[in-house]
């Protein structure tokens, strides 16, 4: 029988996410995506995997209440995996406004390899930025300069209940608190966050990937990655900008 991938890209919802008063009481942007492995007998007949089911299903979403992302995407990939046409599933979820300096957060499920019975999440933060001295060289001591700092941390947790989840707003005040210091290279930067995203119990693997986007003129950026995950790092891509919506969770620090 014939595998087909099928990828469902980034279905918006409008949704009240979160374990916050403000999350619960005002609606938020959250993006789904979803890349599934079929195996079918024939394409024809409706023998194929149906996405229409799919995206109703996640629809249904919108204008309701999940604590955490945890949730959401264990709901979705069990309403995928449910169907006999699909061998394997990955979900991802990310809120795009929840922070006005990052470009989004996210969960991803079904993609890091099951361990002690349960399917790990994988929490993704995507290039949150701060302003800081960063760099050997006279003007980099001199002058403040825009770096993008992205992780993607393996967790495993007994339960989402009872905030049993990796808590991302500790790692978020982490990094925000290294606003304005003195640091001479990426890699130093680098060990000191997946050092302190490593400290929690709640995490197996991490990967921390830093970004010099205005260094250069003529290029995107560069940038250094450290740590090790269990499956093939995918990097964060460089959005347009750190532009955020009326949903905000705090101000920058």
């Amino acid at each position: 029988m014939p595998n087909f991938t099928l990828q469902m890209d980034d279905l918006e919802l409008t949704m009240y996410l979160g374990v916050h008063d403000f999350e619960k009481q005002t609606a938020q942007r959250v993006i789904i995506s979803a890349t599934i492995e079929t195996q079918i007998d024939s394409y024809n007949d409706h023998g194929f995997y149906d996405y229409d089911d799919l995206a109703r299903f996640v629809r249904d979403f919108n204008g309701e209440h999940i604590e955490t992302q945890e949730e959401l995407v264990e709901r979705i990939h069990g309403f995928i995996m449910s169907s006999d046409k699909v061998v394997s599933a990955i979900v991802h979820s990310r809120k795009p406004d929840v922070y006005p300096d990052a470009e989004g957060v996210g969960l991803v499920y079904g993609q890091a390899p099951i361990s002690h019975g349960r399917a790990p999440h994988v929490v993704q933060l995507d290039n949150l930025a701060i302003d800081m001295h960063l760099g050997i060289h006279a003007h980099e001591k001199a002058t403040a300069q825009r770096v993008l700092v992205s992780a993607t941390i393996v967790t495993q947790i007994d339960s989402y209940e009872d905030r049993g989840f990796y808590d991302y707003d500790d790692l978020v005040d982490f990094i925000r608190g290294l606003s304005g210091s003195s640091i001479e290279t990426q890699e130093e930067l680098l060990v000191r966050v997946h050092e302190f995203i490593m400290s929690s119990s709640k995490v197996s693997d991490a990967i921390v990937h830093t970004r010099k986007p205005d260094i250069y003129d003529d290029a995107k950026s560069i940038g250094i990655v450290y740590g090790a995950l269990p499956f093939p790092y995918q990097q964060t891509k460089l959005g347009a900008g750190q532009a955020g919506s009326g949903f905000e969770r705090r101000k920058a620090a």
